[in-house]
């Protein structure tokens, strides 16, 4: 019997081989066999080589060996075109690497893009905006919390912003005092975390006050991070470990905190919908986020106790993290390059007079052009999010000579157009002065921190609101300098964990307080 069962496993196999690699209808795509016939190939390079999530470097191994230049007209003239700008990575799924291409696949509504399935549901929360795979959903659970994201909105949050950074400051006094080091890493997840908690739910989690609940905040979301290549190929494993009793979870380690994480973003709900129910026309101004869900033109069912679960742990757990990696990334390049340093200060001391004066309306920050360079230099340096984001298209797709198939996962890297040479000289050096470069309008175009099209980011003001403020307050108060932080090492992207990871020797950004500006 089970050399029956075996021979027919084999005959299997390699019926399925034989199909994806002669009949299958990407089987003329270019790519490497492997590949093609097994994603077993991409699982390898994700989860067994140096220290895993490396599949993102093969797929560019993949465009430079296999892939043949677009023969269409470039939307905007090139010194050169990317060589290589379509491969089959898997036996599903189509990488382009065009940033002219960019805005056909993400683009706007109406024109219908379901996110690939896989893609969606790694995250673990199915029922939120971003785990939503079908459009039309989609838009509609996007929409239904847009109003928290809202310009009106992050006005109302601006106070609670600079009380926070105040608060921040006040860390980094606390380490100049005891002679110490600042640990960014950590400092700025539990700060962007609590911050985000503020705002969002009414109250901050604690990590900013108490160390080893910082570090251990740290420790869960880089266990979230890590867990994300595995995630990535086993799909199911995302709800398997919601099926764990909570009584376990002290017992998982890391792990165990995430899907605590999980079980009290459900909690939160659950007492949330328990007090509306007692109290039905009463706005819960503490729970803003929660709120402004409940009270969208979303039908009864997509208001429960798990939908709202799921939406606030998106929330939580993407806002914290890639504001404090950003905040991170940026205090290392401004520190790292010395006339970028003097001019921000330059900038900031014409602004701010003193380092004890109140830091201004970020209206007012907003119009600093030095400072705004730093911040989109940042944010495109850094290319926070390091995951392709495959999207489905009903109809068939055209990319000369190519027409790529209908329902066929494709996608592009947000990261690939951000450090694409051909259009920004130097993509590896941190040079904020190309935004204020007269032909710099040219560049917005390609400038895709957050996305584009119905798939972009929406708390991306918010994050803006955040970096000025933070930079502008830590800056101005403060003389910083490195400590024992290598680029190679603690800063460059050598992972894929959906964001940008670095080395798995990596110690993170660290700096020392020399004490207060003049």
């Amino acid at each position: 019997m089970w050399l029956t069962i075996l021979t027919l496993l084999l005959i299997y196999t390699l019926a399925l081989v034989i199909y994806r690699l002669y009949f299958h209808p990407l089987s003329s795509f270019p790519g490497p066999k492997l590949a093609a016939a097994t994603k077993w190939y991409e699982a390898y390079y994700d989860l067994f080589v140096s220290g895993g999530g490396q599949f993102v470097f093969e797929v560019e191994r993949m465009h430079e060996i296999y892939g043949t230049p677009p023969i269409h007209k470039p939307l905007i003239p090139k010194t050169h075109t990317t060589t290589g700008p379509i491969v089959r990575i898997n036996p599903h799924e189509l990488h382009i690497k065009d940033a002219d291409w960019y805005e056909v696949l993400y683009t706007k509504y109406p024109t219908q893009r379901d996110k690939y399935r896989p893609a969606a549901e790694m995250a673990g929360a199915p029922l939120s905006a971003f785990g939503t795979s079908a459009h039309a959903l989609h838009r509609k659970r996007k929409s239904a919390a847009s109003p928290f994201y809202s310009t009106r909105a992050i006005s109302g949050y601006e106070p609670a912003i600079r009380d926070f950074a105040t608060r921040l400051s006040s860390a980094f006094q606390g380490v100049y005092e005891t002679k110490g080091v600042v640990d960014t890493k950590t400092t700025f997840l539990a700060y962007a975390s609590d911050l985000l908690c503020e705002i969002a739910f009414g109250g901050a989690l604690g990590l900013m006050d108490d160390e080893i609940k910082a570090r251990e905040w740290a420790e869960t979301m880089e266990s979230l991070a890590l867990a994300t290549p595995l995630v990535k190929q086993f799909t199911f494993l995302a709800g398997v470990g919601k099926l764990a009793p909570r009584w376990m979870l002290k017992y998982l380690g890391p792990g165990g905190r995430v899907l605590g994480l999980q079980f009290e973003m459900h909690d939160r709900a659950a007492d949330f919908l328990k007090s509306k129910n007692s109290n039905p026309g009463d706005g819960d101004s503490k729970q803003r986020f929660l709120e402004v869900i409940h009270t969208s033109s979303l039908p009864p069912e997509e208001k429960g106790v798990e939908h709202l679960a799921q939406h606030a742990f998106g929330l939580l757990g993407a806002g914290g993290e890639t504001l404090a990696r950003v905040l991170s990334s940026t205090v290392f390049f401004i520190l790292d390059t010395p006339e970028v340093h003097a001019l921000l200060m330059q900038e900031l001391r014409t602004t701010i007079p003193s380092p004890t004066d109140p830091i201004p309306d970020l209206k007012v920050l907003r119009t600093l052009p030095y400072l705004t360079a730093i911040i989109k230099e940042s944010l495109r340096i850094t290319s926070v999010v390091s995951s392709r984001q495959p999207l489905v298209s009903p109809t068939p797709l055209s990319y000369p000579p190519w027409v790529i198939p209908a329902n066929t996962p494709t996608s592009l890297s947000t990261r690939d157009i951000l450090n694409d040479p051909a259009i920004f000289s130097n993509p590896s050096t941190f040079n904020p002065s190309r935004w204020l470069d007269p032909n710099s309008a040219s560049l917005e175009k390609y400038f895709v921190p957050f996305s584009k099209g119905s798939r972009s980011c929406p708390g991306f003001e918010i994050a803006y609101a955040e970096l000025y403020i933070t930079l502008s307050t830590l800056f101005r108060r403060f003389e910083l300098e490195l400590y024992d932080t290598i680029r190679e090492r603690d800063v460059d992207f050598k992972r894929d964990f959906f964001l940008a990871g670095q080395s798995v020797e990596g110690r993170g950004v660290r700096v020392r307080v020399l004490g207060m500006c003049e």
